[in-house]
């Protein structure tokens, strides 16, 4: 069975209610987010169902995230 992708990442500007120093969970085929969350957001979703994958440092766009 072939899990889903979840990309962890910080809240951007451009996603719905922006909150800066927020973490979101992304699904991967949609770019739905699924969770928020300020603290560790990988930790709310079941690594059972999906693949979870935290976004590096530089793969982040930091002035998005407003940095």
């Amino acid at each position: 069975m072939i899990k889903e992708k979840i990309l962890i990442r910080p809240m951007y500007k451009t996603d719905p209610s922006y909150k800066k120093g927020m973490q979101v969970a992304i699904l991967e085929s949609t770019g739905l987010i699924i969770k928020k969350h300020f603290d560790n957001v990988a930790k709310y979703i079941s690594t059972e169902t999906y693949d979870i994958v935290s976004l590096h440092s530089d793969e982040i766009d930091w002035k998005l995230a407003g940095y």
